[in-house]
């Protein structure tokens, strides 16, 4: 029998008033005191309406609060 933290991963929407947002926290088998959380969106292009593809958030890559600029980039207008 295994004990501790082991290797999963929980999805969550979160519906904002600028649209949706994915929450992913990756929970690994060595035991850290945070989990790596990205929140993913999928914003479109605002010229021609076409999907500009997924973008992800996270510690590594945001200046800000994750979250905060997930909703920063759903609030952007972006082009193909």
């Amino acid at each position: 029998m295994s004990e501790g933290r082991f290797n999963t991963s929980t999805k969550n929407k979160l519906t904002t008033k600028y649209g949706k947002i994915l929450k992913v926290t990756h929970y690994r088998q060595r035991d850290e005191e945070y989990p790596d959380t990205d929140y993913r969106i999928r914003p479109t292009c605002s010229i021609c309406g076409g999907d500009v593809g997924c973008v992800c958030y996270n510690d590594d890559n945001s200046n800000d609060e994750p979250y905060d600029a997930a909703i920063k980039g759903l609030q952007q207008k972006m082009v193909l």
